[in-house]
């Protein structure tokens, strides 16, 4: 649980900042904790994928399962994304560390367990082909679309925390904004899929948040960019914020 990840300083800085924001997620309880709900949830679809029939018109149940299993991470790491760093989050406003290399190691950090999510949730597809089209649109949704609403959702009035603390019901950190953060991501695809209900279109419904999640990630690098000059904005009043007690 100490281990570093050498090989990611390769990557410039945002590499460098990855390999320790892997280092922070492993050597604290709470952070870590966030491992073992993904665990937990991965076996989610247990309760549900043996009895799924195909054509039995619970696709809803489908998409809340893909983005839940896929993006179990990205909302529960997410929830308090930058209030991880709340210790020592003065050394990002006096030292030359760039926002976009900040945010962009937040980002590779979420879609990389989340890829590792999705792999693990391949082998549901022994319940059905639509689970596994299904999680891996998702899968993309969350990376392409989630990743970013969370990121930004994450910056509206982030707490301190103590990561020297354990996990076990332990709120800390956690506001009013951090309590509705899933609701978009969970509610927003399921809005999306309703006009795919009416048509009784799963394979548009598929296409639909492949090609989203593509585009997401391809413009990557543009919104990562509109996220570090928002962050520029702010970065004083999260800093005092962090500060204060």
């Amino acid at each position: 649980s100490t281990g570093n990840f050498g090989m990611l300083n390769r990557f410039g800085k945002t590499g460098s900042l990855l390999n320790l924001e892997l280092q922070l997620m492993l050597r604290h309880k709470r952070t870590r904790n966030t491992l073992i709900v993904c665990a937990f949830f991965l076996l989610y679809g247990l309760l549900f994928y043996p009895d799924y029939e195909p054509g039995s018109g619970s696709v809803f149940l489908l998409v809340f399962l893909g983005i839940f299993i896929t993006g179990i991470f990205i909302m529960q790491y997410g929830q308090l994304l930058f209030s991880w760093n709340s210790g020592f989050f003065d050394h990002y406003l006096v030292n030359p560390v760039r926002f976009e290399e900040f945010l962009a190691s937040k980002f590779y950090l979420m879609t990389g367990v989340s890829f590792v999510c999705y792999i693990l949730s391949i082998p549901y597809v022994y319940f059905g082909w639509e689970i596994l089209a299904v999680n891996t649109a998702m899968f993309l949704y969350n990376i392409g679309v989630n990743t970013f609403l969370v990121m930004f959702m994450a910056m509206w009035g982030p707490q301190k925390i103590d990561l020297g603390k354990g996990a076990t019901f332990n709120m800390e950190g956690v506001g009013a904004a951090q309590w509705v953060m899933g609701l978009p991501v969970l509610i927003v695809p399921m809005l999306l899929y309703i006009p795919f209900a009416f048509i009784g279109g799963l394979v548009p419904a598929v296409v639909f948040f492949f090609l989203t999640g593509i585009v997401g990630f391809l413009l990557r690098d543009k919104i990562i960019g509109m996220g570090a000059e928002r962050m520029r904005g702010l970065k004083y009043k999260i800093g005092a914020s962090f500060r204060s007690e």
